[in-house]
């Protein structure tokens, strides 16, 4: 299994800057950086599980494009599936595609830090209270 510890690096930061507890049963946060980038959406599936995604609008509906899973193992996180506008993917049983998934998380990662989601970004509440969005000052 390949992880990928950028995307680890990154995520982490941006939940301990926007009060998202990576450890918990559930829970999520949005990041905006205005009209032109996507929303960046960390999601807190399950103890151990969580996704990454960015979100655009298209008729009314919601796209994922990607939204990648990983597995949060001791030995760091593991990206196992892929959702996106083409279509879904799991690389659980695929060494190679998972692999590649792996080096595709590493420069989005990348990518994520460069466009400033940690540095422009701040956070509003959504309609529960809970970690929500944030959005470029």
């Amino acid at each position: 299994m390949q992880f990928s510890p950028t995307m680890q690096r990154v995520i982490t930061a941006l939940a301990a800057k926007f009060g998202l507890d990576l450890a918990g049963a559930e829970g999520h946060l949005r990041i905006e950086l205005g009209e032109s980038m996507m929303p960046l959406v960390i999601e807190v599936l399950l103890p151990n599980l969580l996704s990454v995604a960015h979100y655009y609008e298209q008729n009314g509906d919601l796209i994922a494009d990607p939204d990648v899973e990983f597995v949060i193992t001791v030995q760091g996180w593991a990206p196992t599936a892929i959702r996106s506008y083409f279509g879904d993917r799991s690389y659980v049983n695929n060494p190679r595609g998972q692999a590649d998934l792996a080096a595709f998380c590493e420069t989005w990662a990348a990518n994520i830090e460069a466009q400033g989601y940690g540095t422009r970004g701040r956070r509003s509440g959504d309609d529960d209270g809970a970690a929500g969005v944030a959005v470029a000052a």
